[in-house]
C-alpha cells in the first residue's frame, strides 16, 4: 500500500487500525507504527462542508449499511496543526459468509483543489457583483437618456419610440384603443414670473404626478412625455386600452381643482384628446389631431378638455384663412389728424 498516493487504513469492526500506509502517516505527521491499534476516529476529523463534527464517519456508515460510501469531505488536523481536506471513500470488509470484519478507508488529499475552487468561486462572485454594478449603471444611464430628470416623464425620442411601437401593435390588434392627449399648463409663464422657477418646477412635478394618478384610475396603460419651452409647458400622453368602449374615457379627464402641495397656488390645464382612427397610416397624425384639439381648448377659454372631431379641423382652417386675409389687407387707412403743436401755417 505504500506505493499508493492516497492515504489508506484498514480497521476492524471496532474501528481499531490494523494497517496504515506511509501516505496516511505523512498526512497526520505521525509515524505509521504509532497508528496501529488506535481508533480510526482518534484523529481530529471535521466536516469540510460545515466545519463542525462529521455527523457520521464514512467507514462507520459503510460498516453499518454493508455498502461503500464515497466522496465524503473531511478536514483533518495533523500533529503539526496543519489542516488538510480529504475526499474519503470507505468500503466494508466482509468474510466469505458475509459477516462484517472491518472496513478499508482511503484518503485523497484535495486541499489544493479546494483552495483553487474557493479562489475561483470568490473570483466568480466578484465578477457577478461587478456585472450587477455595471448593469445598474447602464440602467441608470438608459433611464437618464430616456426620461426627463424633473418629472420622470419620457423625453421626446423615448415617447415617440413608444408611440411607434404602440402604433405597430395596434395594427395587429384592431380592437385595442390607442389614444393621445396633449396637455398644457395654463398660464405657466405667469407662474414662473410671479412665483419664481422653483415654484414652477414644483408645479411641473405636481401636474406630472396628477396625470399619472388620474390615468391609473381610468385603467389605461400609459406613456407620458414632458416638453417645455420658455412660455409654456406641455405634456404628451399615450393611452392604451383594450376595449373600444374605453375610448370615451379618454375625454373624461377630470382635473382636480386643488392647490399645489405646500402652496396656495391653484393650477389648471387645457387638454386635447384624440384616438387612432382606422384611416391613420402614419403615427404622427394622432398627436397632430390632439394638438389641434388642445388649441381649441385654449381658444375656448382654457381649463377644459376638448375631444377631437372633424369639425375642429374645419374651424381651425377657417381661423387660419381669416388670419391670412387680415394680414393681406394690412392696416386700415383713416383720416390723419395734425399732432398738437404742428398746426398748419395761416396765410
Amino acid at each position: 500500500m505504500d506505493t499508493l498516493v492516497e492515504g489508506v487504513i484498514i480497521m476492524d469492526e471496532r474501528e481499531q487500525v490494523l494497517l496504515a500506509n506511509q501516505a496516511f502517516g505523512r498526512y497526520l505527521d505521525v509515524p505509521v507504527d504509532q497508528l496501529i491499534g488506535k481508533r480510526a476516529s482518534a484523529p481530529e476529523l471535521k466536516s469540510a462542508d460545515t466545519g463542525g463534527s462529521a455527523p457520521e464517519l464514512p467507514w462507520v456508515a459503510a460498516m453499518a449499511k454493508r455498502t461503500p460510501v464515497t466522496d465524503c469531505m473531511l478536514e483533518l488536523r495533523a500533529a503539526n496543526q496543519a489542516i488538510r481536506t480529504f475526499a474519503v471513500n470507505a468500503t466494508p470488509v466482509l468474510d466469505a459468509r458475509g459477516g462484517l470484519r472491518g472496513a478499508l478507508a482511503s484518503f485523497d488529499d484535495v486541499t489544493e483543489l479546494r483552495q483553487q475552487n474557493g479562489e475561483l468561486q470568490r473570483t466568480l462572485t466578484q465578477l457577478e457583483e461587478s456585472r450587477q454594478v455595471v448593469e445598474k449603471h447602464n440602467a441608470e444611464l438608459r433611464y437618464l437618456a430616456s426620461h426627463d430628470p424633473l418629472t420622470g416623464c419620457l423625453n421626446r425620442r423615448a415617447f415617440f419610440d413608444s408611440f411607434g411601437r404602440a402604433f405597430e401593435e395596434r395594427q395587429l390588434r384592431e380592437s385595442e384603443v390607442l389614444c393621445c392627449a396633449m396637455i398644457d399648463i395654463d398660464h405657466f409663464k405667469g407662474v414662473n414670473d410671479r412665483f419664481g422657477h422653483a415654484t414652477g418646477d414644483r408645479v411641473i412635478g405636481f401636474v406630472a404626478e396628477t396625470i399619472r394618478r388620474l390615468v391609473a384610475e381610468v385603467g389605461f396603460r400609459r406613456s407620458i412625455r414632458r416638453r417645455g419651452i420658455l412660455r409654456r409647458l406641455r405634456f404628451s400622453l399615450l393611452l392604451r386600452g383594450y376595449r373600444r368602449a374605453r375610448s370615451r374615457s379618454c375625454g373624461r379627464f377630470a382635473w382636480p381643482r386643488r392647490p399645489v402641495s405646500g402652496s396656495k397656488l391653484k393650477v389648471t390645464v387645457s387638454a386635447g384628446v384624440t384616438q387612432l382612427l382606422s384611416g391613420d397610416v402614419n403615427p404622427s397624425a394622432v398627436p397632430a389631431r390632439a394638438d389641434g384639439a388642445l388649441y381649441s381648448a385654449k381658444a375656448e377659454g382654457r381649463d377644459r378638455v376638448v375631444l377631437w372631431t372633424p369639425e375642429l379641423d374645419t374651424a381651425a382652417a377657417e381661423r387660419q384663412l381669416r388670419a391670412a386675409q387680415t394680414d393681406l389687407a394690412g392696416p386700415r387707412a383713416g383720416p390723419t389728424r395734425p399732432r398738437p403743436g404742428n398746426r398748419p401755417l395761416s396765410h
